[in-house]
């Protein structure tokens, strides 16, 4: 049997530029042209379901999310995240907050529906730069009285070329396309409306709807930046909400069949051809090996790549038995062999290539595979190098008629095989004083920059013009000129243009691939990279939980996706957190040196966080009620019997008011089929009529004698003064004082007027409630409120001094040098919030006690250790000659 080892690399694949039209959606639109066409696709996609305002954030989450961060297109220094504090939040400048930006100005139509609320033209942008942009038609301005961070955004004079002599703003290159695509969905949908509209950009008139320089201008913002991903991604997700689709992302450069130079040739949707390209083909090209047939080294690695998203078959015995993998594929040849491999995609198989292997002593490997250039690291002088864009699958080509234009890659996104396409320009790096040089090695010549976007050549890189400085990471490649440190090797994607030239503004970014097996330098070292682990904090986590991934190996970079996004990179052990509800697919590998492990893949769920209830369970008075809360937006259930809710239960809307007796509520949070742990209290209400017992109220000077559900009074001792009932109006209020009858540390005789005090929660947490409600520190002032909620403003802490007095302090932030006092003053007389200005207080809790004996239709005389209450049973405290029920006995008061 061959000794063949054979080392399995997983990749994240490229992502597949397809939309999701439904079928015959667009059928009453095919075969027309011009204003036929366009009031044919009005028809197709005007009737769609009106949005609320308010649910326009939900729907960002998933139309304009990535990498969960808002995805706007005003700014690319914003990093909001998503449903967080800085949503809709105020501004004063750049990154306070993100709003919703009618990139269609709202005004234009009078804030009419259902234009208000359609979500193909609102977006999340930066709140700032939403301001100034306000009502401004698009347009291009050179001359720009304000640009947002780093210049992406714009606003200024229109240049005189455009034909329009306002203020314009103009948004960044790389979004234009998607602007204009925006605007003519608008006037194609609301085709019967835009007769009223009022902008610079229209024309007052169905056909052609726009003014003539707006038209030229958009049209060349189409064509100049072609429909991406992100449109096709984001037209999908808003079918899904709002029931329509926008045609001009659906059929790349479908404007020119509306608008433009093919609007009198009927467009054929069936077998549509973009007029910015042909679409590449589909068939299904061969696996290629990194090392042609011949002679080898033992131990050589010899790397199979294949198409994006395909599986490769191989065999190593003339087809008799097949192994598969996803490429790349490594193979390290220790003897003479021959393999045969075919690449397989659905139902579509490519032809079999086939090579062999001699083991021997050759060193002079020439490899035509090049590998992803992930950090500075893999930066060395004499190795060769390639220039591509991985998101447009191109390669810099060799200059011709003064230009880099492109060749089109076998991207497989770590690496790229040069062996069938022809005219790729390799690089030889070069290390100089002034940074690195770039040699073609084929020409000789050094790439340089000399003026404008020109990107050019020079026979030697004797001058800072011919080098550059380099700074690689996984996402793109920087390549600086060191003349010149606002020009940047990039790549312009419009389609009159496709080439590699040096920008100051922001065009495509480029990534530099360095060749597999140049010098003998093999990609895969006798080093192993650990490949990552998960951790986090519990089986079901809840949004915000913190997730871990750490890498055994020291040093190692750790890359991960979220449902096959692009890749974030951090270093070992590096965190993160999930913000929303669902399903997720994390992706996770380690890279050291440019080695790298395995790809990890996990599945996580992530729950809503248990509900709270807004007292903990003990025993309280009638009256009381529940409130249940959750952090995100879900749907409450509960039950009162303890048993586990479901979607079947109870539905919380409104505070649960207890009944006498016991309960135990258990409750859950859902959302989307995701449901929470449960939270469970019970709680115990005592029905204050069913006498039991006679009851007084004794002064505590401890923490310990603090039990929630217990009830207290609130006592000035010095006085003989207890906290009566609430006085002053809105949220200027206090306590009266009343009576207390102390004598010696115990009140048996509570006064009628006396405000009874329930304690629930914990330490340093206290709710003090009232029959009307729970106490509150709500301002920085001497006032005390009562309220119907439970928020911060509602918590207390309660200590004691040396001397037994009782110290009850604020928990509400700003408020907490703030205790409960008495005010012995002539003209005041209350009980407050002071801070420490006034007399210090006492409580006095509540002690039952063993009634004496008395039987049914007894006579007896009044006694203070007695509760009594009259037939209809309210209680009475000052009992004269009558019947009374005193321990659920009926007697006579002689």
């Amino acid at each position: 049997m061959k000794k063949i080892c054979v080392i399995v690399i997983l990749l994240v694949c490229s992502v597949n530029l397809s939309s999701q039209i439904p079928n015959n959606y667009y059928s009453s639109a095919n075969n027309k042209s011009g204003s036929t066409l366009k009031t044919a696709l009005s028809s197709c996609i005007v009737n769609h379901t009106e949005l609320s305002y308010i649910s326009l954030w939900t729907a960002f989450l998933t139309t304009d999310v990535h990498n969960d961060i808002i995805w706007d297109m005003y700014s690319d220094s914003s990093a909001y995240k998503p449903g967080g504090s800085k949503q809709g939040a105020s501004y004063s400048g750049e990154l306070d907050s993100y709003n919703r930006e009618h990139s269609f100005p709202k005004s234009w139509f009078n804030d009419a529906t259902p234009m208000y609320t359609d979500l193909h033209h609102i977006v999340p942008t930066d709140g700032y730069i939403n301001g100034r942009r306000s009502n401004y038609p698009y347009g291009e301005t050179s001359n720009p009285t304000y640009k947002s961070l780093k210049g992406f955004s714009k606003l200024g004079p229109c240049n005189k070329d455009i034909g329009y002599s306002g203020t314009v703003f103009e948004p960044n290159d790389i979004y234009k396309g998607d602007f204009a695509r925006i605007y003519f969905y608008m006037l194609t949908c609301y085709e019967n409306q835009i007769s009223n509209w009022s902008s610079p950009m229209l024309g007052g008139n169905k056909y052609p709807g726009f003014s003539t320089w707006a038209l030229n201008m958009l049209l060349r913002w189409a064509k100049e930046d072609p429909v991406s991903q992100k449109e096709i991604d984001r037209n999908n997700a808003v079918y899904k909400i709002q029931g329509n689709r926008n045609p001009y992302v659906d059929y790349e450069g479908l404007e020119q069949y509306v608008w433009g130079d093919l609007k009198n040739v009927s467009v054929d949707l069936n077998n549509y051809t973009s007029p910015y390209g042909d679409i590449p083909g589909s068939t299904l090209s061969s696996p290629v090996f990194s090392v042609s047939s011949g002679q080898v080294d033992s131990a050589t690695n010899v790397i199979l790549t294949g198409p994006n998203g395909a599986t490769i078959y191989y065999s190593f015995d003339n087809g008799e038995t097949w192994s598969s993998g996803t490429p790349p594929i490594t193979f390290v040849i220790t003897e003479s062999t021959t393999i045969l491999a075919y690449a397989t995609d659905g139902t579509a198989k490519s032809s079999t290539t086939s090579v062999s292997y001699t083991v021997g002593n050759n060193s002079n490997i020439s490899s035509s595979l090049y590998e992803k250039v992930i950090s500075n690291d893999q930066l060395v002088s004499g190795k060769k190098y390639i220039i591509s864009v991985p998101t447009r699958t191109v390669c810099m080509a060799e200059r011709e008629n003064n230009d880099f234009k492109t060749v089109t890659t076998s991207f497989d996104g770590q690496y790229i095989d040069v062996s069938q396409m022809g005219g790729v320009c390799t690089l030889k790096l070069e290390e100089t004083s002034n940074g690195w040089a770039l040699k073609s090695t084929s020409t000789g010549q050094y790439l340089a920059w000399e003026s404008g976007n020109s990107l050019t050549t020079n026979s030697t890189s004797s001058s800072k013009n011919a080098c550059w400085n380099i700074s690689a990471n996984f996402e793109s490649t920087a390549i600086t000129n060191a003349a010149n440190s606002q020009r940047k090797l990039q790549y312009n994607a419009a389609n009159n243009v496709q080439c590699f030239r040096c920008y100051t503004s922001s065009q495509t970014a480029i990534q530099l691939y360095v060749q597999v097996n140049s010098d003998n330098d093999n990609p895969v070292s006798d080093t192993i990279v650990a490949a990552p682990t998960l951790s986090y904090p519990s089986e079901k986590p809840t949004p915000n939980s913190e997730f871990t991934l750490s890498c055994a190996t020291e040093g190692a970079t750790i890359y991960y996706s979220f449902n096959g996004r692009e890749y974030v990179s951090g270093n070992s052990p590096c965190s993160f957190t999930i913000d929303n509800i669902g399903s997720y697919n994390i992706k996770a590998y380690s890279v050291l040196n440019s080695h790298k492990s395995d790809v990890c893949d996990w599945d996580i769920d992530i729950y809503p966080s248990a509900p709270s209830f807004s007292l903990a369970g003990g025993t309280y008075p009638t009256g009381m009620t529940i409130s249940i809360t959750a952090s995100e937006e879900v749907n409450i259930y509960y039950t009162l019997d303890g048993t586990t809710p479901s979607e079947d239960s109870f539905g919380y809307t409104d505070a649960i008011v207890l009944q006498p007796g016991t309960t135990t509520i258990t409750a859950i949070a859902e959302r989307d089929g995701f449901e929470s742990d449960e939270v469970t209290a019970t709680y115990i209400i005592t029905d204050e009529d069913d006498i039991t017992s006679d009851v007084l109220y004794k002064k505590i000077t401890s923490k310990d004698e603090l039990v929630s559900g217990s009830k207290y009074l609130i006592v000035y001792e010095t006085d003989n003064i207890t906290m009566g009932d609430i006085a002053g109006t809105g949220t200027n209020t206090y306590f009266n004082s009343c009576v207390a009858n102390i004598s010696g540390n115990i009140i048996e005789e509570v006064n009628t007027d006396a405000t009874i005090v329930t304690l629930a929660g914990k330490m340093d947490e206290w709710i003090l409630i009232i029959s009307n409600g729970y106490m509150a520190c709500q301002r920085d002032a001497n006032y005390i409120q009562v309220q119907n909620e439970i928020d911060n403003s509602a918590q207390w802490t309660i200590t004691f001094d040396e001397s037994g007095n009782a110290l009850i302090k604020s928990n509400y932030s700003g408020q907490n040098d703030r205790w409960i006092q008495y005010n012995s003053a002539s003209n005041s007389l209350r009980f407050s919030t002071y801070k420490g200005t006034q007399k210090d207080i006492q409580l006095y809790k509540e002690i039952k006690t063993e009634p004496t004996g008395i039987a049914n239709n007894a006579i007896i005389s009044a006694k203070t250790n007695h509760i009594y209450f009259d037939l209809q049973g309210r209680r009475v405290y000052k009992p004269t000659k009558g019947f009374y029920i005193v321990n659920g006995k009926k007697v006579f008061i002689k």
